[in-house]
C-alpha cells in the first residue's frame, strides 16, 4: 500500500485522502479499518486496473 501511494507520489496513503476521506479515516484509528480504508480509497481513485485484474501498472511480479 505505501509503495502504491509512493508511486502516485504521495509520502503514504494517508497523504493521498480528501477531507472528508481523513475525518472519515479518523473514526477508525485503532481498528484495522483505519489501514484498509485508505488502501480501498488509493485502489479505486489511482489505481482501478488493480481491482480488475490488469497489474502491468505496478509492474511485473505474482499478483495472488
Amino acid at each position: 500500500m505505501f509503495d502504491l501511494a509512493e508511486k502516485k507520489g504521495f509520502e503514504s496513503p494517508f497523504d493521498m485522502l480528501n477531507g472528508s476521506e481523513k475525518q472519515i479515516n479518523e473514526g477508525y484509528k485503532g481498528t484495522i479499518r483505519y489501514l484498509i480504508y485508505p488502501a480501498a480509497i488509493l485502489l479505486k481513485k489511482h489505481f482501478p486496473e488493480l481491482l480488475n485484474g490488469n497489474f502491468s501498472s505496478v509492474g511485473k511480479g505474482n499478483p495472488l
